[in-house]
């Protein structure tokens, strides 16, 4: 078959990315029938999205400007919220099959970049259920790959700026996509026939255009260096010269982690077809010739004819090369930073914008049929297991928990439903976490979300203003390990209400939040 029937409009790009958008807005259908509850990052993007500003808190903040603007248009929405992570998590596949497409890799190929997301665990459990600004981050990074393939065969001066505007826009999507961006621009420097992608005048346009992506948050964080050292932070950083051994242990961790479940199916198909041309007999032995790709036709009075196995085209031959230089520098650098930053400390999501070219890589080296049916069934399996797990959790988390429930589990809706009875509408209010925060801000969208050393903008002049804890009791008595962690403490003399509700799918446990009205209507 003909490549450019191969990859024709009527197979479609749009018909595998839509299939993967499809089965992400069902598991999302799923996770809010089951909870309208909003987990730590959802509530955070609902309590950050109340105001356009250039920067926010430890993460950059185009993420919270792609949110912005449906909060903005139909008001705090945890539906609209996951909906774009959807989106943007479709675009990723979408991303990775056109570079495949235009590598001029075959069909068959194509749905094994679904397998290879389904195949890394974060992506298909952790991506779904809690990332935010990773999401982002992998599909810029797709996207700059995907440019600079384009580059390639057609270099214009345009080109070269939209190059740079999407690497500046992964850099204020996520800080650790710079690692990833340095890994392709190596790969592209060592992968033979790649450099004139750099080796251009036009270049110039490319820096111009990550200059604008970046310059206006970078002039923010000048000022507020205190979120760098945030970010710094979650490293858990040692002056000891040996620190970042347990850095890089928990580094090949995640890497254990993210690429395991490819390496076992990887290794399990091999053996077994080790096994089957070890045994003896006619079968076995065609069994090998057709996993060796050699398919036998009849001709004329019953011959067989070999017909050779499919080579790759020299594009997709082309392509492997520089997502493998792109993958080992990546993976390299990142160590590079552990060991020079002295961390201590590192986490499986952080390895994401750098194997975000993992599944194309995967689509391009996989070529016989029992491999690849091999990553398609357990991709398939882990799909499955994603969209069954993603709701279940709220119904298993609440049975297995012995002490905090888990935030999806906590019934936000009821207990607001119980002060809005009690006392009426707020025009702001004072929360002591982003989580309450945020799923407040859900019920009460008219009012002004304020969580001390998060939220910037002042409580309105006039109007209902209310405090509302959940760390601590009416007393300031802790009631978790984190209170005080916001600065917000109940008010000492001012008449305190507790509001009680039962756990969404827990009849037997409560939950409940203390309210001080600091000002009435």
């Amino acid at each position: 078959m003909a490549e450019g029937r191969a990859w024709s409009l009527s197979w479609g790009l749009a018909s595998w990315s839509g299939l993967a958008v499809l089965y992400l807005l069902f598991n999302v259908a799923t996770q809010l029938a089951a909870s309208p509850t909003a987990n730590f990052d959802q509530a955070e993007m609902l309590v950050l999205a109340q105001e356009l500003r250039l920067g926010y808190t430890a993460q950059p903040p185009l993420y919270v400007w792609l949110n912005w603007l449906p909060d903005a248009l139909a008001g705090p929405s945890l539906a609209l919220n996951l909906a774009l992570k959807c989106l943007l998590m479709g675009a990723s596949v979408a991303l990775s099959l056109a570079a495949l497409r235009d590598a001029g890799a075959a069909r068959r190929q194509a749905p094994l970049v679904l397998a290879g997301f389904a195949l890394i665990p974060v992506v298909i459990w952790e991506a779904q259920r809690v990332l935010t600004h990773s999401a982002l981050a992998v599909a810029l990074v797709l996207a700059t790959l995907w440019l600079a393939q384009r580059l390639r065969a057609s270099p214009t001066r345009l080109g070269y700026l939209a190059w740079g505007l999407l690497g500046g826009a992964a850099l204020i999507a996520k800080y650790n996509t710079a690692i990833a961006l340095a890994a392709l621009v190596g790969a592209l420097l060592l992968a033979p026939g790649w450099r004139v992608v750099l080796l251009t005048p036009r270049l110039a346009w490319a820096a111009l255009g990550a200059a604008l992506a970046v310059l206006p948050h970078l002039a923010w964080l000048a000022g507020n260096r205190s979120a760098v050292g945030s970010t710094m932070r979650k490293l858990e950083r040692s002056a000891d010269p040996f620190g970042s051994v347990a850095g890089l242990a928990e580094l090949s961790g995640a890497l254990a982690a993210c690429v395991g479940l490819m390496a076992i199916v990887w290794i399990s198909v091999r053996a077994l077809r080790w096994l089957r041309r070890a045994a003896p007999g006619p079968a076995a032995r065609g069994r090998a010739d057709l996993e060796r790709g050699d398919a036998r036709i009849l001709g004329a009075g019953g011959a067989a004819h070999a017909v050779a196995p499919a080579v790759p085209a020299p594009r997709a031959a082309a392509l492997l090369r520089l997502v493998s230089l792109q993958l080992v520098l990546g993976v390299a650098l990142t160590a590079v930073f552990v060991v020079v930053s002295g961390s201590r400390h590192f986490e499986e999501r952080w390895l994401l914008p750098v194997l975000a070219p993992l599944p194309l890589w995967l689509a391009l080296v996989v070529r016989r049929a029992d491999l690849r049916i091999g990553m398609l069934a357990v991709g398939a399996a882990m799909a499955l297991a994603a969209a069954l797990m993603l709701p279940g959790r709220v119904f298993f988390a609440e049975q297995l928990a012995r002490g905090r429930p888990a935030v999806v589990s906590l019934p936000y809706v009821a207990l607001a439903a119980d002060m809005r009875a009690a006392h009426g509408e707020p025009v702001a209010i004072l929360a002591d976490t982003q989580t309450l925060g945020g799923n407040l801000r859900l019920v009460f969208p008219r009012a002004r979300i304020l969580v001390p050393g998060v939220t910037r903008h002042e409580a309105p002049a006039e109007g209902a203003l209310w405090a509302v804890f959940e760390d601590s009791d009416c007393e300031g008595r802790p009631l978790t390990e984190r209170v005080g962690d916001q600065g917000l403490l109940p008010l000492p003399g001012v008449p305190c209400t507790v509001h009680e509700a039962t756990l969404l799918h827990h009849r037997a446990r409560t939950h409940r939040l203390h309210l001080q009205v600091l000002r009435a209507r």
